[in-house]
């Protein structure tokens, strides 16, 4: 996999699989705001050379340790959202407690249900991946 090792004001300098660099226009980029370490991929060659960064389809698992119990995002959703009064959500994040609360109150009389389904619909963009992350000992967000 070819890499941007060098960026000057009319140059980028691309190292290549077989320990070559090559130099080439700025233009011949195909996506802008190039930087030192990205990955590309060289298509031509000669004067018809055109350059693309790769895209990583991968996410990495963030580790939360031990104690931590993850829960899907959208089952996590979907139950505060529908099932919020009777506290399903926080017995899924492991708050036995506050889910019998929920389950007495009937949610707050709904109000602490639906501030929890609006928060959930928040941090949606806090978490890459499908997985929500909580401690499993408190059940707070981690």
């Amino acid at each position: 996999m070819a890499e941007i090792i060098g960026i000057k004001e009319n140059e980028v300098l691309i190292g290549l699989d077989d320990k070559e660099i090559l130099s080439i226009s700025p233009d011949k980029l195909n996506y802008t705001f190039p930087k030192v370490g990205d990955s590309v991929e060289v298509y031509g060659s000669g004067d018809n050379i055109v350059v693309s960064k790769t895209q990583s389809q991968t996410f990495s698992v963030p580790d939360y340790g031990p104690n931590t119990k993850r829960v899907s995002k959208i089952a996590y959703v979907l139950l505060a959202w529908l099932a919020g009064e009777l506290g399903v959500h926080r017995f899924l994040r492991g708050q036995v407690g506050i889910g019998i609360l929920y389950i007495l109150t009937f949610g707050g009389c709904a109000i602490a249900a639906l501030v929890d389904a609006i928060i959930a619909l928040v941090k949606l963009s806090n978490y890459d991946g499908p997985d929500f992350y909580f401690d499993s000992e408190f059940g707070s967000w981690k």
